[in-house]
């Protein structure tokens, strides 16, 4: 009897073991997922360059009381996503907008990013053809919010100094929003997809006056 006892208590210590092993693994994979998703990301840091800052717009960034003035909400499969664009009242320095919120359905900030240098409405200071303007999939003239391979992407525009093309902010919405673009870019189209259903944009810098940027490489063309 004693016998059974002790190779039942076993047998159960075997099952539950193989129980926390498996469970470790899952957690184990949930992470090495995560570590690949960043690993294998295409972003590259020189195409996002900082937003100028300060010690005055350090402090102001902190302390200045933004006023929501343009909110929409995106979706994507089941993820809902809420849009803020921001400004401060009476704000005499360029930019139609400062601050970018982002949350999801259940009001969780998801994104917060201020440009003090200011992003603007189409075609004041920066212009945009219709053909770009006819991909956007809300009612906004702040913001662009289109459909690509990887899913729905937000685009905004900073302000046009002389000869210089002002400021494209390109933002992957899902599953979290991040920047993977963000420099002076003239954009002129967003082209077809390609053979793998990605949609690229054609515009120009200061240096290039026509070039690709690959969304799929994440690289200048």
């Amino acid at each position: 009897m004693n016998k059974i006892i002790i190779i039942l208590f076993f047998n159960l210590l075997v099952i539950s073991c193989k129980t926390d092993i498996k469970k470790s693994d899952s957690e184990k994979g949930i992470k090495i997922k995560d570590t690949i998703q960043i690993k294998n990301s295409n972003v590259k840091s020189e195409f996002i360059k900082d937003f100028y800052t300060n010690e005055y717009i350090d402090k102001l960034s902190k302390t200045a009381e933004f006023k929501t003035i343009e909110e929409f909400i995106v979706n994507e499969g089941i993820d809902t996503f809420k849009i803020f664009l921001k400004q401060i009242p009476d704000w005499n320095d360029p930019g139609d907008f400062l601050n970018i919120v982002i949350t999801d359905k259940k009001g969780n900030e998801l994104f917060n990013r201020i440009n003090f240098s200011g992003w603007v409405r189409f075609g004041n200071n920066y212009y945009l053809p219709d053909s770009v303007i006819s991909f956007n999939l809300i009612e906004s003239d702040k913001a662009l919010i289109i459909d690509n391979k990887n899913g729905k992407q937000l685009i905004v525009f900073g302000w046009v100094y002389a000869s210089s093309p002002g400021l494209m902010t390109l933002i992957d919405l899902f599953p979290k929003p991040k920047i993977i673009f963000n420099q002076e870019f003239e954009l002129k189209s967003i082209l077809a997809p390609n053979e793998n259903g990605f949609r690229n944009f054609k515009g120009g810098t200061t240096i290039f006056n026509e070039m690709t940027l690959n969304i799929e490489k994440m690289k200048i063309e």
